[in-house]
């Protein structure tokens, strides 16, 4: 097995190569004065199953849609080297939020960079906590894996609580069904059964997210706020607020990916949060600001992507990371 990385950041793609005894493959990648990208495997890769490890957030100075075309650019060119088979291996897939229309006209966004993928010669898939997992696996006509960090969040998060009171919270509609999913595996970790769920009924007007109501229990309680994916902070920030000013002893946010922007360090620096876990799909610890550090920890992913491509390719040890000519 090869496998490229197009991540800028490399402790994930490193992670996941050392996991399964390989290093990364070297790729060039060229940009031209006007923007344009020439990006070719530096080694042969005729008869072998391949993988390409990118993350599709802005990073390095490339724009998501400059690496999901880098991607795309990249799985032809293996393709036309005759590789057998190249899978995508993408801890982070854009455009996967936009999985149905909610409004007239809507476009199918997951639906329409699941074909640019198949297009372009992928033969597999692997994603961790996308937005919807059902419209994940119907958007593509390859076969895909689903991964989920929740396991791994809750299990660090019931070391912390211990057997407190604890409000496993939603904070809007749309991961109730993925809360109260985790709720019993985090019961039997502390021992208890006594963990309660709630939601924020996150409201909108005018483009702006508002703060709604709060339902569920959450007075002298510890609130877990669980999440698959901050962008801007904005939602979370609401939702702690709304669950201190009805008597929450602390908030706490998990969540899968973190995408860290000026609007997202302000929202989760804010002083209604009291510590913040994620992974490193999105980020490295060494990506967080000063500010952030002293209520911010990041769990390795690395285990959870070699596992899935362990069980279906034989490993070819190579060692060069990618260049940027």
């Amino acid at each position: 097995m090869k496998i490229f990385s197009l991540d800028h950041r490399q402790d994930l793609s490193l992670g996941i190569a050392e996991r399964l005894g390989v290093g990364l493959s070297p790729v060039e990648i060229r940009q031209f004065d006007d923007g344009e990208f020439k990006i070719r495997p530096l080694i042969s890769v005729a008869g072998d199953d391949v993988s390409i490890i990118a993350t599709f957030v802005r990073e390095g100075g490339l724009g998501v849609h400059e690496k999901l075309c880098l991607a795309l650019f990249l799985a032809s060119a293996l393709r036309g080297a005759h590789a057998q088979t190249v899978q995508l291996i993408t801890p982070y897939l854009c455009y996967a939020r936009k999985d149905q229309r909610t409004k007239m006209r809507d476009p199918l966004t997951l639906r329409y960079v699941a074909t640019l993928l198949e297009a372009a010669g992928f033969s597999g898939v692997v994603a961790m906590d996308v937005h919807n997992t059902a419209a994940f696996e119907s958007a593509f006509r390859v076969p895909v894996e689903h991964l989920s960090a929740r396991d791994l969040l809750a299990s660090r998060l019931a070391t912390m609580v211990k057997t407190v009171p604890v409000t496993l919270m939603s904070p809007d509609f749309g991961g109730a069904k993925r809360v109260f999913g985790v709720r019993d595996y985090f019961n039997k970790l502390r021992g208890c059964d006594d963990t309660k769920f709630g939601l924020v009924v996150k409201e909108r007007g005018f483009g702006e997210v508002k703060g709604g109501p709060v339902l569920g229990d959450v007075k002298d309680r510890v609130v877990i706020l669980f999440d698959d994916l901050i962008s801007s902070g904005g939602t979370i920030n609401k939702a702690a607020r709304s669950c201190l000013e009805l008597g929450a002893n602390k908030v706490l946010v998990a969540a899968t990916h973190i995408i860290l922007g000026d609007e997202t360090i302000r929202n989760l620096g804010e002083s209604a949060i009291d510590f913040v876990l994620g992974t490193n799909t999105t980020m490295s610890i060494e990506s967080v600001p000063t500010a952030l550090t002293s209520k911010f920890e990041l769990i390795d992913v690395s285990r959870q992507f070699a596992k899935t491509s362990e069980c279906t390719s034989r490993l070819d040890p190579l060692a060069q990371s990618p260049t940027l000519a």
